[in-house]
Order: structure tokens, then sequence, then C-alpha cells
């Protein structure tokens, strides 16, 4: 039987881990959000941007989101697989009774609660609305279309992927709340729909780049972190939504670049139907 000693022993290093582990994911989200610069100087969603003559790049924008959305189902589906290998389900049985011991009773409300930041209406609701609001700033239809497609990509990841592996939740009985299983849905979702809002911000205020994307980082991973102390998933299971949720924002992110650059392209482009200059008669200079 454990003392009480070994027992605070316990919850002393489970929450130093999960400081830590904060401290250094912040610190790496704003390290790389000072690298980002130049990514986010090229996609510039401007109003007034040329719609016309751009047809042909839209068409290619959506067959790559289509296999983007492909490539990140299949990297989901892989993950997964590897979540039922009998090494990593035994380390996630372990890990599991090690941190329904170790956990502080006192705390559990208020972890149950900050979970909820991952939850279907916090996160539908911050990608909607960020996409509304920055399409009315920048007078531009494609923010409000982004965060549409967004909700609609991470809700259907998420489906997608459950039916696919079709992995074992934790067991209830280490459970505080309703255990689900592989992957994480609010992982998927606050990675996101806090990644988009985190990109539009920065958009809007380069300069405080730093502060949105460490911002996104703490709480994506206080919603990480909450649903591994709850038992509600195996460790696994979040880390890889969360995986998951960057691959499908990296996807957006970068067809947008893309959409947006070939709309700037053509806005510089002479109209064809501008008069062409005739050329001079022979002899006549």
């Amino acid at each position: 039987m454990d003392t009480p000693l070994a027992t605070a022993g316990g919850s002393i290093l489970l929450f130093g881990t999960i400081v830590a582990c904060a401290a250094i994911i912040v610190a790496i989200a704003v390290w790389a959000s000072s690298r980002m610069g130049a990514l986010g100087k090229r996609v510039q969603l401007r109003p007034r941007a040329a719609w016309g003559r751009v047809a042909a790049p839209i068409g290619v924008a959506v067959g790559a989101l289509a296999a983007g959305f492909l490539v990140t189902l299949l990297l989901g589906w892989g993950l997964g697989l590897l979540t039922k290998w009998t090494q990593v389900e035994s380390f996630h049985s372990t890990s599991a009774q090690w941190i329904a011991k170790n956990r502080v009773d006192s705390l559990d409300w208020a972890v149950s609660r900050i979970t909820m930041i991952g939850g279907q209406p916090f996160t539908f609701g911050l990608a909607l609305i960020a996409g509304l609001i920055f399409s009315l700033v920048h007078r531009d239809p494609l923010p409000m279309l982004v965060a549409v497609v967004a909700v609609a990509g991470m809700w259907e990841l998420k489906l997608l992927i459950a039916h696919l592996v079709d992995g074992p939740p934790p067991p209830q009985s280490l459970t505080i709340g309703e255990p689900a299983p592989y992957p994480s849905g609010g992982a998927i979702r606050l990675a996101v729909a806090g990644g988009f809002t985190a990109w539009m911000l920065t958009r809007l205020r380069p300069g405080r780049r730093a502060l949105w994307w460490g911002l996104f980082a703490l709480a994506l991973f206080l919603e990480m972190a909450t649903r591994v102390y709850l038992n509600r998933h195996w460790i696994l299971d979040v880390v890889f939504g969360a995986v998951i949720g960057l691959a499908w924002l990296a996807v957006l992110i970068t067809d947008v670049w893309a959409l947006d650059r070939a709309r700037r392209s053509s806005r510089n482009q002479p109209s064809s139907t501008q008069a062409e200059p005739r050329a001079l008669p022979e002899g006549v200079g």
C-alpha cells in the first residue's frame, strides 16, 4: 500500500511533468512563430481581390484541398494502427493506472471544465466567428469560406478515422467523465480552430505573432493534458489527434496561400479585353 508521502510525490511528479511540457511547447511555438514572417507576408487576404480571372486556380485549389484531406485521413489511419501495437497498449494501460492513482481529487472539477475548450460548441463557434470577423475586416469572403471548410473537415476526419481504426477507449474505472476511442476529437478540433484563429490574428496584428501562437500552443496543450489527466483518452490518442488537426490546418493554410497568390497575380495582369497597341505602318517612325 502506498504511503501518503509516496502518493504526494507521484502527484508532484505528475503536475511537474505537465507544467514542464507546457513551458516547452509554448516556447517552441513562440520560437517557431518568429520564423513564420516570410509565410505570413506572402499570404495576404486583401480587400477587393480579383476573383474574375481565377476560375482555373480555384479548381486546382479545390482539387488540392481534397487531396490534402485524403492525405490527412491516411495519416490519421496509419498513426491509429500504431496505437494498437501490443507494446503501445501496454504503455497506455500502465500510464493510465499511474495517472489515476496520482490525481488530486480536489482538482478534478476544474480540470473537467478546462477540457471543455476542445468541445464542439467552443471550437466550432471559435472557427466560424473568427472566419466571419476577418471576412468583414478584410472585405473578403475567403476567411469565412476557409472556416466552414475547416469545421467540416475536422468533423469528418474524426468520424472517418475513428471508424477505420476502431481503437478501444480507456476503461471507465480509470476515467473521470466519458472515455472515448482514438483519435481525440478535442485535440483535432482545437488544433484546427485555434490554429486558424491564431493565423488570422497574425494577419491582423503581425507584430504580436508570438503572443497569438503562444496562446494557441498553451490552449492546445491544456486540452491534451486535461484529456489525459482525466483518462478520457490514451496518451497517444491526444498526441496523434493534435498531429491530425495540425496536418489539416497546414493543408488549409497552404491551399489558401496558393489561391491568394493566384488572385494577386491575376490582379496584376492586364485584362484580355484591353486593346493591344497597333503596329506602325512600315516606313513610319
